[in-house]
C-alpha cells in the first residue's frame, strides 16, 4: 500500500513536467480545478448515494442490526468518494485540466530551448497589412506580487500571445526575424529584473520607484523593436547582425532569466 501512494504521488507530481511542456505556466491552477471537480463529484455521488439509502430503508420490512453502523458510515460518503476519487483519478483528471487550459491560454512564456512556429501565429491579419508579413505581438509584463521587510517584491514575464500574433507566409528567415522581436522582449525583461534586483539591494521601498523604471525600460523596449524593423526587414545580413547582437546580449543577462518555480 505504502509504494502505492509513493508511486501514485510521482505520478501527480509527473503532470508538472506536462504542464510545461505545454506552456502551462502555473500548475497549481489545473491542480485546484482538478480538486474541485473531483470535491464536486464527490458531493453528487454522496448525495445519490443517500437518496438510494432512503429508498432502500423505506422498503424494509424490518431495520437490520447492522444497520445503524451503516448508516454512520454513510455520513463520511463525501470524504470517502473524495479520498476514493483523489487516490485513483487526480493524475488523470489533472492531465485534462492541463491539455484544456493549453488551448485555452494563448500565452507562450519566453524559453530558451523553445523557439516560435508558424503554428503559433494564431491571430487574424489586418484586412490590409500592407508590406508586413506576420506580426509578433510579445508581451513583458511586471507584477508586483509581495513586500519583504516593506521592500516591494515583484515579477517580470515574457510572453508571446498567439491569439494577437499572426502570419501571410512561411518563410523560415521571416519566423527568424519574428522570433528575435520575441528575444528583444526576453532582453529587456531580464534588463528591468536587473535593475529591480539592484533597487532591493539598495533596499527601495517606494513602489512607484520600481514602476518608473519598468516603464522607462518598456519605452526603450518598443524603441528597439521598431529600430530592428527598420534596420532588418529587408536584409538577412542586418538581420544576422541583430541575432548575433540580442544573443550575446542575453547570454551576458543570463542571470536574469526568469526561473518558473512550480
Amino acid at each position: 500500500m505504502g509504494n502505492y501512494f509513493r508511486d501514485y504521488i510521482d505520478k501527480v507530481k509527473e503532470t508538472k513536467k506536462l504542464a510545461r511542456e505545454k506552456n502551462v505556466p502555473i500548475w497549481m491552477i489545473p491542480f485546484a480545478n482538478a480538486m474541485g471537480m473531483i470535491l464536486l463529484t464527490s458531493i453528487y455521488l454522496s448525495v445519490y448515494t443517500w437518496i438510494a439509502i432512503v429508498d432502500m430503508e423505506n422498503n424494509f420490512d424490518y431495520i437490520p442490526a447492522w444497520w445503524n453502523t451503516f448508516i454512520s458510515i454513510a455520513n463520511w460518503l463525501p470524504l470517502i468518494y473524495l479520498g476514493a476519487i483523489t487516490f485513483t483519478m487526480l493524475d488523470k483528471v489533472l492531465i485534462i485540466f492541463i491539455l484544456f487550459q493549453s488551448d485555452y491560454d494563448t500565452l507562450i512564456p519566453w524559453k530558451p530551448d523553445e523557439k516560435l512556429e508558424w503554428s503559433n501565429f494564431q491571430g487574424e491579419p489586418p484586412g490590409n497589412p500592407g508590406f508586413m508579413r506576420a506580426v509578433t505581438h510579445s508581451i513583458v509584463t511586471v507584477r508586483h506580487v509581495s513586500f519583504e521587510d516593506d521592500i516591494p517584491c515583484f515579477k517580470v514575464f515574457c510572453e508571446f500571445d498567439r491569439s494577437k500574433s499572426w502570419t501571410l507566409t512561411n518563410e523560415k528567415s521571416d519566423l527568424e526575424h519574428e522570433q528575435l522581436h520575441f528575444d528583444i522582449s526576453e532582453l529587456y525583461a531580464r534588463m528591468i529584473r536587473k535593475k529591480m534586483d539592484s533597487l532591493m539591494i539598495i533596499k527601495e521601498k517606494r513602489v512607484e520607484v520600481y514602476r518608473q523604471l519598468a516603464r522607462d525600460l518598456l519605452a526603450k523596449k518598443n524603441m528597439r523593436q521598431k529600430e530592428y524593423d527598420q534596420q532588418a526587414y529587408a536584409s538577412l545580413d542586418k538581420q544576422n547582425e541583430w541575432i548575433h547582437k540580442i544573443t550575446t546580449e542575453l547570454k551576458k543577462l543570463e542571470k536574469y532569466e526568469f526561473i518558473d518555480q512550480e
